[in-house]
């Protein structure tokens, strides 16, 4: 005879993302994630890994600032825990009664949109291998800046494994905006990975500046570092022009 956590039937039942992208490439991301749970693992709670580091789909990897807001199940707000994950911070929440929940992220993010000689682009992968049940459907919208027109917009997407190259999918595409929808149910590891091509000038590069106030509003602990070593930077020149002997007479 099978255990109970055998028979358990917990799912994943629909994941929808939506990213709006701002003029400064700062990504506002909203995740719905619908969940069946039946006494199995999603019973303990939500688990939600967010990556600190982006890939691209040329292989190009690079470190990206992440804050996340806020964290709701069935329209309330949820008690979490935020932990080192493998690929960045992962999402802890409370254990789950048996029965349909529906959770909302909120996060912030940046240096995602890829910046090319002829066109701008966001490869967003929607892959969550903390998942073991796999995912029912998979479906997400991005939403630009401002109504770029539908005809100079390119929408792709790529199902399955990560590197795979499945196109079992349907894009819609309107002015200032791509969604996409999965025609299929997706196995543990497997996923969606999208991809909207826009106009260069939709979305402005980062200028250096932004990108130090990205990474140290994202890492406090950074900022205070540096804020120590300027302290401390200044005692020491203060210290050090007073030993200095003045000009002789």
């Amino acid at each position: 005879m099978l255990g109970a956590s055998a028979q358990a039937a917990d799912r994943v039942v629909d994941w929808h993302s939506t990213i709006r992208i701002g003029a400064d490439g700062l990504l506002s991301v909203t995740e719905r994630i619908a969940l069946e749970v039946d006494g199995g693992e999603l019973s303990r709670g939500l688990r939600r890994e967010l990556a600190a580091e982006h890939r691209d789909r040329f292989g190009g990897r690079a470190n990206v600032p992440l804050e996340l807001l806020s964290v709701k199940r069935d329209g309330a707000a949820e008690p979490w825990n935020l932990l080192p994950g493998e690929l960045g911070e992962r999402i802890i929440t409370g254990p789950l009664a048996r029965g349909p929940h529906t959770y909302e992220l909120q996060y912030r993010t940046a240096l995602q949109v890829g910046h090319f000689a002829d066109h701008d682009e966001l490869f967003w992968p929607l892959h969550a291998d903390e998942w073991t049940s796999g995912v029912g459907h998979i479906s997400a919208e991005v939403l630009l800046p401002q109504p770029v027109a539908a005809g100079e917009l390119r929408a792709e997407a790529y199902t399955g494994a990560r590197g795979a190259r499945g196109r079992d999918y349907q894009s819609m595409i309107r002015d200032g905006a791509v969604g996409f929808t999965s025609t299929v149910s997706f196995a543990p590891h497997q996923g969606m990975a999208i991809v909207v091509g826009f106009p260069k000038g939709v979305v402005h590069p980062p200028s250096l500046w932004q990108r130090a106030s990205w990474y140290l509003s994202s890492n406090p602990r950074t900022l205070a570092g540096f804020a120590v070593l300027a302290v401390l930077g200044g005692f020491l020149y203060r210290r050090t022009a007073k030993r200095e002997p003045g000009p002789s007479a």
